[in-house]
């Protein structure tokens, strides 16, 4: 509900991960640092240029260029990589994989390498969970759904996904 309450305020995380997730002792959920959030209608700088791809780039440390931070890779949506603004659907991107991560106990991309993330990630290639799972097929349906290349697939808003 975090990000659904920021995107009604008018803003965008842009780097939603599980790092940035804080449950508190009773059990709330609260959404951390939007250091890097912006209004949605402000003008993004990240659109200057396509991600680079870098060897020694770690996959989970957020990236910058010229003072802007892009955001954390592995949660990156494949309008992010490609250098396009992030949006609030890229927020329910990176929502999605750290809910897939969660379940699966692992990333939906290849993250052997920041350019085979990139590649996954851009071609919407996600990986089959793994067969010992238990998770209800309509929930993987909603992962699929916010996980979606096309940003215009996935849900209308994060309300939506909740």
């Amino acid at each position: 509900r975090g990000l659904a309450a920021a995107h009604a305020a008018g803003l965008i995380h842009r780097d939603f991960k599980p790092a940035n997730v804080l449950v508190a002792t009773e059990g709330a959920v609260k959404v951390l640092d939007f250091g890097l959030a912006r209004a949605v209608d402000s003008p993004s700088p990240e659109a200057l240029a396509p991600l680079r791809a870098a060897a020694s780039t770690s996959l989970d440390t957020a990236l910058t260029r010229t003072g802007t931070v892009l955001g954390t890779p592995a949660y990156m949506a494949p309008e992010q990589h490609l250098g396009e603004p992030a949006t609030e659907k890229s927020d329910q991107f990176a929502f999605c994989v750290s809910l897939y991560e969660a379940l699966y106990g692992q990333s939906p991309f290849d993250t052997s390498s920041l350019l085979a993330l990139t590649h996954s990630v851009t071609q919407g290639q996600v990986r089959d969970p793994p067969a010992s799972a238990a998770v209800p097929a309509a929930l993987l349906q909603i992962i699929h759904r916010g996980l979606s290349l096309d940003p215009a697939r996935r849900f209308p808003a994060m309300t939506d996904v909740l």
